[in-house]
């Protein structure tokens, strides 16, 4: 529609219909280790409208149950880092079902927060710190292998008296990911290749000082 009283310009009404981009599934299968396992997973790249990513995933098999809620602000600052929050529990009791002693109970649960970094068109850093709280209880001395139960010594479980061992872990987390697909959905060429690094630093009494390095590529 032409501005009155304004040549070369005119008012451009755009009618624009969102797409629905949740995703749901559900998860089955068997495994050798942990028997029969199933699960499900919901995710949102747009809660709400917002272009906010938020997800919720559940496990389950015969020697874990893990739930697990994600949350990630893409556009935390105008310079396109984003920011990104996860909270998780995690029980692993195994069964007598599957080959594995019934020896111990692992409740494992924690969070962190984390940010991506963009640093060219096919490159991000990431960076993030966390908590863990790792509780450790029902240790069958009859059966436990013997490494386990030294690594459960060193960290405070007395074997004449037993109970629950807790660990207070402090993590930080860095990476880097280079994509070069062509497209997010179906694409027909490129890669994605990305690096992480994991580092427990052991500052607490009863905490473990460990590092991880991965790699994932496709």
């Amino acid at each position: 529609m032409t501005v009155p009283g304004i040549p070369n310009l005119v008012d451009l009404y755009v009618h624009a219909k969102e797409v629905n981009a949740g995703k749901a599934s559900l998860q089955g299968g068997y495994s050798e280790t942990e028997g029969f396992l199933y699960g499900a997973s919901v995710s949102e790249p747009n809660f709400l409208g917002t272009g906010k990513y938020v997800s919720l995933s559940f496990q389950r098999s015969q020697l874990a149950t893990s739930v697990s809620v994600g949350y990630n602000n893409p556009f935390y600052t105008i310079s396109g880092i984003s920011r990104g929050f996860s909270l998780y529990y995690t029980r692993t009791k195994p069964s007598s079902n599957i080959n594995i002693d019934n020896s111990y109970t692992v409740d494992n649960f924690g969070g962190e927060m984390y940010y991506g970094i963009p640093v060219s068109d096919y490159d991000t850093l990431s960076a993030g710190f966390g908590y863990d709280h790792i509780i450790i209880s029902n240790v069958n001395l009859n059966t436990i292998a013997a490494g386990p139960l030294a690594f459960l010594i060193q960290h405070g479980f007395n074997p004449n008296n037993p109970n629950s061992v807790e660990l207070n872990q402090l993590h930080v987390t860095g990476g880097w990911t280079h994509a070069t697909l062509d497209r997010a959905v179906f694409p027909t060429h490129g890669s994605v290749n990305v690096f992480g690094v994991t580092i427990g630093p052991g500052i607490f009494g009863k905490s473990a000082n460990y590092y991880k390095i991965t790699y994932q590529g496709r």
